[in-house]
């Protein structure tokens, strides 16, 4: 395992790795000047092989994400001197910006005040926001519960370095100062494999490009995973209802569309329509299928009480539901999604870009893997 510390002399991008595994992709989009890194301690592990790395490009410039996993050891004490050392598995990312000459860097590098301090900020929060990307596709695959959204808030420093890539000359090395609000996490024993690299970075990528009706649905659904797993069943509530309410707005649009009205006509009818009448006079009668509310058994009616009216409940009259009630309704949603895909198959000829987009992600999940149910080609 690579030590965290110190890690201005841990980075795996140097000279040798650029030539061996960037150089010639880089070069078929931009001729870079300059190589932007951060180096990234996450709290918590992605169990990604050492040195897994993903990049894409964008306008005249290139991210890359190098992942590697350390050591760190953890301190578990029930009285101050009795403590507990043992290890804990983190990922480290190096995410790069590979860049032609630009006078914005120019300045991070020349000068130091709050301007440039801001512009490397601005930086790191758009590589962290590209990297978020990948860990939100992971989570979506994978049974994770203690995987989550980076900010820069969540550090106090991040080690940053500038090279000049003419001769890999260091121009600028040192921390970017942000704030601190630190978390633990335990280990997660296992790699993922080639296939679902791929994967996770492809569907990262597409959730970066592409306007799916779904996404949010998905990323709350995984939000709601890791409340759960944490213990926070409130939340866990708040997020399923979430996850299910923009899911049904998603079919909405995508109905109200073949229907023939425009963006601006439905958009107003998302302010002037009720919820529950857009899936009485829309939705059920587009996807066909039983969509009783008053029956408790039917998947509907299990949604209804489970998620929707559970939600309304803690949201509006702030009940504190118990546990087992977070699971029956993170389980109702998991059925729910499948009853809404579906139907969504029997209607493709009808809601074909419904039918695409649904399939591009991921299927939600009780518990396990989803490596290969979807497809984004």
């Amino acid at each position: 395992m690579n030590s965290p510390l110190p890690l201005e002399r841990s980075l795996t991008i140097c000279k040798e790795y650029y030539e061996k595994h960037l150089e010639q992709e880089v070069n078929k989009k931009i001729t870079p000047k300059y190589c932007l890194v951060f180096a990234v301690p996450l709290r918590f592990q992605l169990p990604f092989k050492n040195e897994t790395l993903f990049f894409t490009t964008f306008n005249n410039q290139v991210t890359a994400f190098i992942f590697d996993k350390y050591e760190t050891p953890q301190h578990e004490a029930i009285f101050p001197d009795s403590a507990l050392n043992s290890p804990e598995l983190r990922t480290r990312v190096e995410a790069m910006y590979f860049m032609p000459e630009c006078d914005e860097l120019a300045s991070i590098v020349n000068t130091e005040n709050e301007e440039s301090h801001l512009l490397q900020y601005s930086f790191l929060s758009h590589l962290l926001n590209r990297l978020n990307n990948y860990v939100n596709a992971y989570r979506m695959m994978f049974e994770d519960c203690k995987a989550f959204p980076v900010s820069p808030e969540q550090y106090f420093y991040i080690f940053s370095r500038v090279y000049d890539l003419t001769d890999w000359k260091t121009l600028m090395s040192g921390p970017v100062f942000t704030s601190s609000n630190p978390f633990n996490y335990e280990k997660i024993m296992f790699n993922v494999q080639g296939n679902a690299l791929h994967a996770i970075e492809g569907l990262g990528m597409y959730v970066d490009q592409k306007q799916n009706k779904f996404v949010a649905a998905s990323q709350f659904f995984a939000e709601s995973r890791r409340y759960l797993y944490t213990g926070y069943p409130r939340e866990t509530i708040v997020f399923l209802g979430m996850c299910s309410e923009t899911m049904l707005n998603g079919l909405f649009h995508h109905i109200r569309k073949i229907d023939g009205l425009t963006e601006l006509e439905i958009n107003t009818e998302f302010d002037e329509v009720p919820f529950m009448r857009r899936i009485k006079n829309h939705i059920s009668h587009s996807l066909g299928g039983s969509w009783d509310m008053s029956k408790d058994m039917s998947i509907v009616g299990k949604w209804k009480k489970n998620v929707y009216d559970l939600r309304n409940r803690v949201v509006h009259a702030g009940y504190f539901p118990h546990y087992h009630e977070a699971a029956n309704a993170f389980q109702t949603m998991v059925k729910f999604s499948e009853f809404i895909r579906e139907r969504v198959d029997t209607k493709k000829s009808l809601l074909p870009n419904a039918y695409k987009e649904l399939k591009a992600l991921p299927e939600f999940f009780v518990q396990g893997v989803r490596e290969s149910t979807f497809d984004i080609s």
